[in-house]
């Protein structure tokens, strides 16, 4: 894969992360007092999609620079830690992707009945500035590379 190639792939991702984003925000801002069960699971999905795409785009960006990651549940821990370690993430957005790996733990691991609406709403508020930053940090090593 070649630079520009990686370039478009990650751009190409963060159209699809932003387009979540937008979900996510609609649904998890809707003023209303209450809701049901569906919603709280539907913003869950949602954010735990877009965690995932910010995990394929590190992901990407360390087999780019020919990091290998090992395999199973490790990995998505590993695929943080790593990104931290080579300054691709600076300290604050390991910090909030990492509230965000947890609920994807935790959504894996999890009966939907378990959510929380009040934490998986605090997460959705938050996740569009964690999405800008992400979006900014990668966009600036992409360009270093």
């Amino acid at each position: 894969m070649t630079k520009e190639e990686l370039s478009l792939s990650c751009k190409e991702d963060f159209d699809n992360l932003n387009g979540l984003t937008l979900k996510i925000q609609e649904l998890a801002s809707s003023g209303k007092g209450s809701y049901a069960l569906e919603e709280t699971a539907a913003i869950g999905a949602f954010l735990f999609s877009a965690y995932s795409g910010i995990e394929r785009v590190l992901e990407r960006i360390l087999l780019f620079e020919a990091f290998s990651l090992k395999g199973g549940e490790e990995k998505h821990a590993e695929i943080l830690k790593k990104a931290l370690e080579l300054g691709i993430l600076p300290q604050e957005l390991y910090s909030g992707l990492s509230r965000y790996l947890a609920f994807r733990e935790f959504f894996c691991r999890s009966y939907v009945t378990q959510f929380n609406h009040e934490k998986v709403a605090a997460l959705a508020q938050g996740f569009n500035a964690v999405l800008s930053s992400f979006e900014k940090e990668l966009r600036e090593y992409i360009d270093t590379i």
